[in-house]
């Protein structure tokens, strides 16, 4: 009986080593492949230095005055992290009669961000920063709600959320997010990835709040994108379709969004509350552009310079007004003396910037919106490019991994003991 006993024990604790090898290849093998598919997805944003193309959209939103149509169409050109934009935009509520039309311009580079809020305005804007990293909360939000569409901004294509990347996003909140990969099948057989991100803020922590695919066969670019409300319902999806343009080089031609109520309602929504449909047209990928399009002076016309004061907010945070004369921008040195309606211009002008910034604040809660906070684990390392469209595997055979390791002390601990006790068992 105590042998019988002492070969379970035995039994019991190879089982449980065997059963820590397991888990522990398998999150290797997860971990792996999740590393694989960020850098993938980062190389092919990498591979798109310049951009220009044509934008047009259209979208639907239910409103407590009505559904309320929007479309619109602009003009973008990118060079690296900086942007040009300029887009036309009409809103109307059929029921209530409302309409609205507004023309924007917008401009980012290195050392400030400029925005004209629309046609013939009088005042234009500039938030100076240090870095595209520093800019102001001001900056951001102007960025975020006037900037036209773009390959990278919507961000169903490269990356996580907008203009930021899934490394970006796991390096925040490593402690709260877990974020998944694993191999897939569409309808038609074809192999993708998906990443999933688990949050703490979902009612049921096994399933997922957002889920991004992969197709390694269009570049590993993002062509997918589901986020569920804490219930677990869908709340938002998002997808694309593309086409390669140049060698390897793929990027969007058609983008369509959908919202299915909010996501803290507690029930699903068979039908969405809103939706946007955007089309990219003549784009061209890695042309040379002139610095000069990334400049203020070319987001106003020639005749409405000098007639337009600039309300500059400096690096120290305070705002001065510029007007433009002899080809370039001059302090106005009669700034005390401001006449009434230049200086209830500047006052506007922050009153409604607060007012916007409280707006926004309440509407992205963590609850709310949780696809657009940037959660993020620990940093990943780079990973060396490659041509080759494989999924590395998770151990090598000269890797000697925690997996391996423990693995070998199980087969010495084991020997040890058959030497020991072999023969006693078999008596």
């Amino acid at each position: 009986m105590e042998k019988c006993k002492l070969l379970k024990n035995v039994t019991a604790l190879f089982l449980l080593l065997l059963g820590c090898y397991t888990v522990t290849f398998c999150a290797d093998a997860g971990d792996d492949l999740l590393k694989f598919l960020i850098g993938q997805n980062e190389a092919a944003k990498e591979k798109i230095k310049t951009a220009e193309y044509k934008v047009q959209w259209t979208g639907d939103t239910e409103t407590k005055e009505g559904l309320r149509h929007d479309e619109g169409f602009g003009e973008v050109k990118m060079k690296g992290d900086w942007r040009f934009s300029t887009q036309e935009c009409n809103a109307s509520i059929p029921a209530t009669g409302w309409q609205q039309k507004q023309t924007q311009s917008m401009v980012i580079n290195d050392k400030y961000l400029a925005y004209w809020p629309t046609f013939g305005n009088a005042y234009i804007y500039q938030d100076d920063h240090q870095s595209l990293k520093d800019l102001s909360d001001d900056a951001k939000l102007r960025r975020n709600l006037h900037t036209t569409p773009d390959i990278f901004a919507i961000n169903v294509t490269f990356g996580g959320e907008r203009d930021t990347t899934f490394k970006e996003m796991m390096k925040l909140h490593p402690d709260e997010i877990r974020w998944t990969a694993e191999e897939s099948k569409e309808p038609n057989g074809d192999t993708v990835y998906l990443i999933k991100r688990y949050s703490p803020f979902m009612n049921d922590s096994a399933k997922p709040d957002g889920v991004w695919t992969i197709d390694p066969q269009k570049g590993f670019i993002v062509t997918q994108a589901i986020f569920y409300s804490k219930a677990g319902n869908t709340w938002v999806t998002r997808k694309t379709e593309s086409k390669e343009i140049g060698s390897g080089i793929w990027v969007p031609t058609s983008y369509q969004e959908q919202r299915y109520g909010k996501p803290s309602d507690p029930k699903a929504s068979q039908e969405p509350n809103s939706s946007i449909t955007i089309q990219f047209e003549d784009v061209s990928i890695n042309n040379e552009i002139p610095d000069n399009f990334f400049v203020i002076e070319s987001i106003l016309p020639e005749e409405y310079k000098e007639s337009t004061t600039l309300f500059r907010k400096g690096l120290d945070g305070n705002t001065e007004a510029y007007i433009y004369r002899n080809g370039g921008y001059i302090l106005r040195k009669d700034w005390q003396n401001l006449d009434h309606t230049t200086t209830k211009a500047l006052e506007d002008l922050n009153t409604n910037i607060d007012a916007v910034n409280n707006q926004e604040t309440s509407r992205q809660s963590k609850s709310q919106l949780m696809e657009e906070r940037p959660a993020t684990t620990e940093e990943i390392p780079e990973l060396s490019s490659s041509k080759e469209l494989h999924i590395p595997l998770a151990a090598k055979e000269n890797d000697m991994s925690l997996a391996y390791i423990l693995f070998g002390l199980l087969g010495v601990a084991l020997a040890i003991f058959l030497l020991k006790f072999g023969k006693q068992i078999l008596k």
